[in-house]
């Protein structure tokens, strides 16, 4: 039996996970966390089976933590390098106008490549492998070492460290395939990761001859705008599967492929140290944009609509413009249309992007769209000053030919451990002004 706050705990993450069953994920990690922590393995499994009403005969099994990488260099019946790891490369911070904590990174270059694996299982929101009794994750040399993991993100794993994680499974729901590629993952809901983590990784394997035209398994309950993204980027005939939140699915050869950068699953801290390694290299990362312009093509409607665009948040997300009533009032006033992306389709903001010449914004993933403008547009991000974390995609930016800028304002609320999602305010009489220099 559960105590009295066990039980409020575990109604609260019910109700989310029925509500919110694309974005429960960092409600239930604590859950767990404390579960494990004052209930044996055996009582946290049989409350979480009921938290996902998981049928009596489901199990949960420890694996081994293993580098996808390591592993599938050694077993994968398909291994084919595209890109080698070890080479250095400088990612270089953007211009900043106020106060900020920009640095350039000394950065080097993953192994990039596409494999395909005999008998593996995939889970449902979950980003691990499950191959010959170990789980897989896409990590490569000492990445993982350096950042501070919490795996418990990750949805079907009770319990876990970097070394090995508590896996459950359901017989109950489970999906058997002869082939497919994943882009399964805890963060697939997401709009920034799934632009710039999860679809990039699929086209940089795509863009091979080599890589086979598979189905390609992707997470239920993720937002329209992302299936619609992904049928822009397939060809017509590969088929899309959903994946549902505690489905386990059986996959007899199962291809895959690494980010193009290295990013932590949930760390506790945002370590300065081991941000270099969440940066693509900005010519691979240039080269998949192309392939995912040219495939994307067909189905964009003509360029057309404002030059100048702002694209404005909603007030109750992170990293909140806590002054955006009147910073949005004189962007209006100098001829900025105001846009919220996720109220639009895909194809309608990929077609505002490419017909904007002044794009202007709110730190945040709707700025990753700036990866599909034409080339000599101009972008400004309007950000608190904890802006070191931002070179990672502002030098990608820039390779694409986006003249990128970040206006920072001072910090009003900082409540969380990552700084970047501080809640900030920009000076309206230097915004006003900045404005006016900007477009001349």
């Amino acid at each position: 039996m559960l105590d009295a706050s066990e039980r409020e705990q575990f109604l609260t993450v019910a109700k989310l996970v029925a509500d919110r069953p694309s974005q429960f994920l960092y409600e239930l990690a604590p859950f767990k966390q404390a579960l494990t922590a004052r209930r044996s393995l055996a009582d946290a499994f049989a409350v979480f089976r009921e938290l996902f009403n998981f049928p009596e005969n489901s199990t949960i099994e420890y694996l081994p933590v293993k580098s996808l990488y390591e592993v599938a260099r050694r077993h994968a019946s398909v291994f084919v390098e595209t890109g080698p790891s070890g080479i250095a490369f400088t990612a270089h911070p953007p211009r900043v106008i106020g106060a900020g904590d920009q640095r350039a990174f000394e950065c080097v270059t993953r192994s990039l490549y596409f494999a395909c694996l005999p008998e593996c299982t995939v889970r449902g929101r979950s980003g691990f492998i499950e191959f010959r009794g170990s789980a897989l994750l896409d990590f490569q040399g000492h990445e993982l070492e350096r950042v501070d993991e919490q795996v418990v993100l990750d949805l079907p794993v009770l319990e876990g460290s970097k070394d090995g994680v508590w896996m459950c499974s359901s017989p109950g729901c489970k999906i058997d395939l002869d082939e497919a590629f994943s882009l399964l993952g805890p963060h697939s809901p997401q709009f920034g990761h799934w632009i710039w983590e999860y679809m990039p990784k699929y086209v940089a394997a795509a863009m091979s001859a080599q890589m086979s035209r598979v189905p390609v398994l992707i997470d239920a309950h993720m937002p329209p705008t992302h299936r619609e993204f992904l049928r822009m980027i397939l060809p017509p005939e590969i088929e899309i599967i959903e994946v549902p939140l505690t489905a386990t699915v059986n996959v007899r050869r199962l291809w895959c492929a690494p980010r193009l950068f290295f990013i932590p699953m949930h760390p506790k801290t945002v370590d300065p140290a081991w941000i270099p390694f969440r940066t693509a290299p900005p010519d691979r990362f240039a080269s998949v944009i192309a392939e995912m312009l040219r495939r994307m093509s067909p189905s964009l409607p003509p360029a057309s609509g404002p030059k100048r665009i702002f694209l404005a948040r909603k007030d109750y997300q992170a990293r909140k413009l806590v002054n955006y009533p009147a910073i949005e009032e004189r962007a209006k006033q100098e001829g900025f249309v105001v846009v919220y992306p996720q109220d639009l389709d895909f194809a309608t903001q990929i077609g505002l992007i490419r017909g904007a010449q002044y794009i202007l914004g709110q730190g945040g993933s709707a700025m990753l769209l700036g990866f599909f403008a034409r080339s000599g547009a101009k972008l400004c991000i309007l950000s608190s000053v904890n802006v070191f974390r931002s070179t990672s995609y502002t030098c990608l930016l820039e390779k694409l030919g986006i003249d990128t800028t970040i206006l920072t304002g001072p910090a009003t609320r900082e409540d969380s451990p990552y700084s970047h999602t501080a809640d900030y305010a920009i000076p309206e009489e230097i915004f006003s002004a900045f404005l006016k220099d900007w477009r001349t």
